[in-house]
């Protein structure tokens, strides 16, 4: 795969973490944590940074602070007044649509949403994309004004219906953890990436499965027939190996050199998806390249029906 961006996270969930720990320490707003000495020198860290790697960096999201626009405004401000840089303004689902206007009149072409993946609400959450989308894409033929970026974002659905620039996630590396992979369904023998049909199917391939896998998907051993062929041929294909593995047991003993019982352990001879972290991230960013490839070329005009979400 070729990588021809570098997209620089500011680091503001990080912030947001730390601005709650100062509030519980001084009994405190949270919000006061961004008003403090730390916070600036942090935001002038950033901005050092920036303008060291500037070459090697193709965009850098401003430093948001979330559940306030206007401490996020004021960051952009001072990066672009202080440090004379450019970074991407970033909103949040649920705020005022006043400050998109403002991106938008302002001349900001790449803007960040965030808030997308973390909202417990789905149909909130569409009706403020629907308001959102419908502002971007003003125009007379319903095509986007500037480009957007869903921070965290997932879902299939929502980055089929809105027109979205790009998207950032990193679920490929939470299913790999887990011991799942991603398989693409089939249609008429063909592999479907887009529509309804389009959703992957997550399957578990560790020859070790945890708990929490079975919340995500079904166990590799457990297909049969068909549906375990072209889960076979999807792996052929990718040319990622299953990987081989020799199952041991060995006693465990206590302090005192006892046995206290028996654990099943694993020697890896060949790595692969089924006792390889690495090789499952591998084959996941394989799967998620051949669906990037297949969604529509942007810009696309936004299609929302009547009636939803307004």
């Amino acid at each position: 795969m070729d990588f021809k961006k570098h997209f620089l996270d500011s680091g503001a969930f990080s912030q947001w973490r730390l601005s709650e720990e100062y509030a519980k320490e001084n009994h405190c707003d949270r919000f006061d944590y961004y008003h403090t000495d730390e916070f600036f020198k942090y935001l002038d860290d950033y901005a050092t940074f920036i303008k060291k790697y500037k070459r090697g960096i193709d965009v850098y999201a401003n430093l948001d602070v979330i559940g306030s626009p206007e401490l996020y405004w004021r960051n952009l401000k001072l990066l672009e007044n202080k440090h004379g840089l450019r970074p991407m303004p970033v909103i949040h689902v649920g705020h005022d649509i006043k400050w998109l206007k403002r991106m938008l009149k302002d001349g900001y072409k790449y803007i960040g949403l965030g808030g997308v993946a973390k909202s417990v609400n789905a149909l909130n959450t569409n009706m403020y994309l629907d308001t959102f989308f419908r502002e971007v894409c003003r125009t007379s033929d319903y095509s986007p004004l500037a480009k957007i970026h869903g921070f965290g974002l997932t879902s299939f659905s929502k980055i089929l219906r809105y027109p979205f620039y790009s998207v950032d996630s990193t679920v490929f590396i939470a299913l790999a953890a887990y011991g799942m992979i991603s398989i693409p369904r089939r249609k008429n023998g063909k592999y479907v990436f887009t529509g309804r049909e389009g959703r992957p199917i997550h399957i578990c391939v560790s020859e070790q499965p945890s708990k929490k896998m079975s919340t995500f998907g079904i166990h590799f051993n457990h297909y049969r027939g068909g549906q375990k062929r072209n889960i076979l041929e999807w792996i052929e294909s990718t040319g990622i190996p299953w990987g081989e593995s020799v199952m041991a047991w060995e006693e465990i003993k206590d302090k005192k050199g006892e046995v206290t019982g028996e654990e099943l352990t694993s020697q890896v001879l060949t790595p692969g998806i089924s006792n390889d972290a690495y090789c499952r991230c591998h084959i996941n960013m394989i799967y998620f390249e051949r669906w990037r490839r297949a969604l529509p070329h942007w810009p696309r005009k936004l299609w929302i029906p009547l009636g939803f979400g307004l």
